[in-house]
């Protein structure tokens, strides 16, 4: 999707929250607003990426062809099916998280996020390679891009968010979902 947020009727930072809701589609904001605050409210309501006008079309393509690489990008997926970390479920067949036994509903890219952290538990991924794997060689520096997204992730996943349990930063390397102990939960 092709997103502008200034349109007549309706304001494009609720249309992405809206889509965001029930669909993991990939989600391009396209717009003249080019403020930090517009560009991190953009990517906090579900945004994989955000183009600011003026820009080439030939950046566009590329931009397209990313977002659609990192949605298409196939995932080794570990069996069983079903990874369990504290609360929380990850379904791997139905790309479905559920805490406490509650769906949560996540974008293509911070699914893409988790499950990579997921499939590494106990391992620190260094943020430029969870960059390069979910976003793409592109925005191997882009570490605003990757601190909203686990923002976003943590306000959707942890009970304290201050002290969390599933994405854990290590500072100045990267992030980690930490082995639980026996009985320890969220």
């Amino acid at each position: 999707v092709l997103l502008d947020i200034m349109m007549p009727v309706l304001d494009g930072f609720i249309v992405c929250e809206r889509i965001r809701k029930f669909s993991t589609v990939p989600i391009i904001v396209v717009t003249v607003k080019g403020e930090e605050q517009d560009r991190v409210r953009g990517l906090d309501m579900g945004a994989d990426d955000y183009i600011v006008k003026p820009f080439s079309a030939t950046e566009l393509l590329a931009r397209v062809r990313a977002v659609l690489r990192r949605a298409a990008k196939p995932t080794n997926i570990p069996t069983p099916s079903i990874f369990h970390h504290g609360t929380m479920d990850i379904y791997l067949a139905k790309a479905e998280v559920f805490l406490n036994g509650k769906m949560v509903y996540l974008s293509a890219t911070e699914y893409r996020i988790l499950l990579q952290l997921a499939q590494n538990v106990g391992s620190v991924i260094p943020s430029e390679q969870l960059l390069r794997d979910v976003w793409g060689e592109e925005y191997q520096k882009d570490k605003e891009i990757l601190w909203v997204s686990i923002s976003r992730l943590r306000q959707k996943l942890e009970k304290d968010q201050n002290n969390p349990q599933h994405i854990v930063t290590r500072s100045g390397v990267g992030y980690i979902m930490p082995v639980l102990r026996e009985g320890q939960n969220n």
